[in-house]
């Protein structure tokens, strides 16, 4: 995976060079690992991410698709219910009824989000020419009795001015009587999105009260595996030769040695509160603070206050070790949101934190 990455930031950056890119959209609607792949690389090379589609109710989604004129075949299927004889070529608008049983019956995601299948477009209202295909033929990849694995190539294509008629495989013209309005594309209520379509992270959380804290005993660490990190403090001492990044970096490099000694590291962490005595020091805190942590920081909270003189800032954060089991239950489940595209779901996090973090039944927000 590194190496894909480390090929498309490559690649990318000769595009940036040469076009003026600014930002990279992302067609991931339910899949994290797309969506997180595509940022890692706009985040190295300092390009806004857009991920419209993420997170859109896909019934809903690839109606609109429909009713937009994209005009798509599929040329793989891969899932229980699709078969090469029957569905390979047919259009998203042909489908479209089929997807939608699957989906009721069997959980097939009409989007094909699950890799169900794969689309080709042929026309949509950006192209000026649509594409014909002239010949074809299916390759069989897998035949399964119950998910054949089968695709589409493609033996002759050509190119054909709109409206032009042709007796080779062409898509027939939307059917679909949807009408899309505004409220299909940003939904003001539950009955637009599905409540099963919402990460479990934004569901009511129900406890009584958050007695892993009641539970500490003189070491600071409960029975179902958190436990605090306080007092870690950054000392700004110009006078000794010591500017406020050379502090940050002191003091984190304090609480990966407390952190060691405890068989815990940074990834551990769900949870900060960052105390800073200025916020004119926060853009050097924050460009250390944000090595620190890869891909799935901990939330965090950040405030300006009072503190002592020397002092730039403190922090207090809690970790979870993963795999401590109580009452039968393994305690290992973190659920990390992260999102820095700009999408349709969920704003983009505006700095090296997650808006949530979910750890077995308690919920750690921004």
């Amino acid at each position: 995976m590194r190496t894909n990455i480390r090929k498309s930031v490559d690649h990318l950056f000769l595009v940036i060079g040469k076009e003026g890119v600014e930002g990279v959209s992302v067609g991931a609607i339910l899949s994290d690992y797309q969506r997180v792949r595509v940022e890692d690389v706009c985040r190295r090379l300092n390009l806004q991410p857009l991920a419209y589609l993420w997170r859109r109710n896909q019934e809903i989604l690839l109606k609109e698709m429909i009713s937009s004129n994209i005009q798509a075949i599929i040329i793989k299927v891969a899932a229980f219910g699709l078969y090469p004889d029957k569905h390979l070529g047919k259009t998203l608008d042909q489908m479209l009824p089929y997807l939608l049983e699957l989906s009721e019956k069997y959980g097939v995601h009409v989007c094909g989000e699950g890799g169900e299948y794969e689309t080709f477009t042929l026309d949509c209202p950006l192209f000026k020419k649509k594409i014909v295909v002239d010949s074809n033929k299916v390759v069989v990849h897998s035949a399964d009795a119950f998910a054949p694995v089968a695709y589409l190539h493609f033996l002759k294509l050509h190119l054909e001015n709109k409206g032009e008629s042709s007796g080779a495989l062409l898509v027939n013209s939307c059917s679909c009587e949807v009408i899309c309005n505004e409220d299909d594309v940003f939904p003001s209520s539950e009955k637009d999105e599905p409540q099963e379509n919402i990460p479990v992270i934004w569901k009511s959380l129900k406890h009584n009260s958050v007695d892993f804290i009641k539970s500490f005993g003189s070491s600071g660490k409960s029975l179902s595996g958190y436990q605090w990190f306080s007092g870690v403090t950054a000392y700004f001492l110009p006078s000794k030769g010591k500017n406020a990044q050379e502090a940050a970096m002191e003091a984190f490099s304090s609480l990966r040695a407390n952190m060691t000694s405890e068989g815990l590291k940074l990834k551990d962490i769900i949870l900060v509160h960052l105390y800073v005595k200025s916020m004119k020091d926060f853009n050097v805190i924050n460009s250390v603070y944000v090595t620190e942590f890869d891909l799935c920081p901990p939330a965090r909270v950040c405030v300006e206050t009072l503190l002592p003189d020397g002092v730039l800032f403190c922090i207090d954060c809690l970790a979870h070790q993963r795999g401590i089991a109580t009452d039968d239950v393994l305690h290992d489940e973190k659920l990390v949101m992260h999102v820095q595209s700009i999408s349709h779901w969920a704003p983009a996090s505006i700095g090296p934190y997650s808006q949530s973090i979910k750890v077995g039944n308690l919920c750690y927000f921004m």
